[in-house]
C-alpha cells in the first residue's frame, strides 16, 4: 500500500525590497536610450539566466499625449512599444520622465514579488534567481495605490526586457 502524499503547499507570497540599481546616467536622447538597450542586450547574452530589465520612463513634451502612441494600457501606466518610444524621442514629442518611480516584478506562479527602491530616469534592473519568475508581470508602485501590474510574460533566457513606461499619474 502506497502512503498518502500530502498536497504540495504553495508558499505564501513574499515581497522583497531591493535597493535601487546604480547605473551611469543615460543621456535623455534617442542615442542614449539606444545605447542603453544595446548594452542591456549584450549583458543578457553574457548572463542568460539572469533576468534583465531596462526601464525607460517617458513623458510627452506637449500638453497632450500623442494619439498615435502605440501602447499596452494598464491603468496607472502604459507600456509603450520600443519603436514608438524611439520615434518619439527622435522627433522630440517624448522625453525621459524624471519623476521618481519604483519598479517591481511578480512571479505569477508563487506570488513572490521584488520591488526596487525609488529611482528616476532610464535604469537597468537585474535579478539572479534562475528558477523563479518563469512567468512574471512587471509593475510600478503607484503613489498611494501600491503596485499596479502588467499582463503576464514568459521568461526567456538571454533577453533584456525593454520596459518603456508612460505613467498616468502626477
Amino acid at each position: 500500500m502506497t502512503p498518502a502524499v500530502a498536497p504540495r503547499e504553495v508558499p505564501s507570497p513574499v515581497t522583497t525590497e531591493l535597493p535601487a540599481p546604480f547605473i551611469a546616467p543615460v543621456q535623455a536622447s534617442v542615442e542614449g536610450v539606444q545605447t542603453a538597450m544595446t548594452e542591456c542586450d549584450q549583458a543578457a547574452a553574457k548572463k542568460p539566466f539572469v533576468l534583465h530589465f531596462l526601464v525607460a520612463p517617458i513623458v510627452t513634451t506637449e500638453s497632450s499625449r500623442p494619439a498615435d502612441l502605440a501602447s499596452d494600457q494598464h491603468g496607472a501606466f502604459d507600456l509603450v512599444a520600443s519603436k514608438s518610444t524611439l520615434d518619439g524621442l527622435r522627433n522630440k514629442t517624448l522625453t525621459i520622465n524624471a519623476t521618481p518611480y519604483r519598479f517591481a516584478i511578480s512571479d505569477s506562479g508563487t506570488g513572490k514579488t521584488l520591488i526596487w527602491s525609488a529611482t528616476n530616469g532610464v535604469s537597468k534592473f537585474t535579478h539572479t534567481d534562475n528558477v523563479a519568475f518563469a512567468k512574471f508581470r512587471v509593475g510600478f508602485d503607484v503613489p498611494g495605490k501600491g503596485p499596479q501590474w502588467s499582463n503576464e510574460y514568459a521568461r526567456r533566457a538571454s533577453v533584456c526586457y525593454w520596459v518603456n513606461a508612460y505613467f498616468n499619474w502626477k
